[in-house]
């Protein structure tokens, strides 16, 4: 195998995952920062490290941490894209948004895909052993705060968040997410202004999905360039749907609604009329 030329390994190791990919380093000093040059995406599953009789969700959490860390520090190329499902708790809130800064900054992904959500008895958990959670915080308290900042002038053109609040820059004025195509957004809190403040920051985009999403009583989603919209579950808390629900793209292609309720729903685009 050490015979065999770069390319052809690279293409063989482009087969591998993440996990798998990192170590084959262990072959032999060839091999070792060979994994690193592979034009393809780093993906990192917790469900690789599911919890043993012997290792705990912390101690598991750790091996997983430090896996990443290698991963990200000996990675030599840039990459397609960085997806990450970790379960996250506050002591690992730097080295997370190290992960993140990495692949967006030095490594320029393209994509990107942050999943927190484990499963609904895990977070039920935390939430129960946390005596300062009340009922509004039950579902999107306890969890990672993205930096959307993080966003301003980078190359990524695919976001996918699940299950994490969004934190929006203090100069509004300043951000442009220009390389943008596309945003899936899933278990988010919003608010009315949130949807139309990332279409305005997002002069290209051109798909928009929401699933799961609470505090929006007037959901508000209007532009030129947008081809495809998809709500799923949209209210504005667990008990009360929202009051209305705007969509004026005039270009859209594609529209998707399921378990949506509303008081009020207006449509304007080309097919609807």
């Amino acid at each position: 195998m050490n015979h065999l030329p770069e390319d052809l390994l690279l293409h063989i190791l482009s087969f591998f995952s993440a996990l798998d990919a990192v170590q084959t380093s262990l072959i032999s000093k060839e091999w070792r920062s060979l994994w690193s040059r592979v034009p393809s995406c780093l993906y990192f599953s917790y469900h690789l490290f599911l919890k043993t009789k012997t290792n705990s969700d912390d101690d598991n959490a750790k091996i997983f941490a430090d896996y990443i860390n290698r991963a990200i520090y000996t990675r030599r190329s840039a990459i397609q894209t960085f997806s990450l499902s970790f379960i996250y708790v506050y002591d690992y809130i730097d080295l997370v948004e190290d992960w993140i800064r990495a692949a967006v900054t030095c490594l320029h992904a393209s994509e990107l895909h942050l999943d927190f959500f484990i499963h609904e008895e895990y977070h039920e958990k935390k939430v129960q052993d946390d005596e300062f959670a009340d009922e509004d915080e039950e579902r999107f308290g306890l969890t990672y705060a993205f930096p959307l900042s993080l966003l301003n002038n980078a190359s990524v053109q695919v976001l996918r968040l699940t299950y994490c609040f969004l934190e929006w820059p203090e100069d509004n004025m300043t951000m442009s997410f220009g390389s943008l195509r596309s945003i899936f957004l899933d278990m988010i809190h919003l608010t009315d202004l949130s949807v139309p403040l990332l279409i305005e920051w997002c002069p290209n985009l051109a798909e928009l999905e929401l699933k799961n999403i609470l505090g929006l009583p007037n959901l508000r989603i209007i532009s030129p360039r947008l081809k495809k919209v998809a709500l799923e579950y949209i209210c504005q808390t667990r008990k009360s749907s929202c009051k209305s629900i705007v969509i004026d793209c005039p270009n859209l292609l594609t529209m998707r609604f399921h378990d949506c309720e509303a008081d009020r729903i207006v449509l304007k685009c080309d097919f609807c009329s």
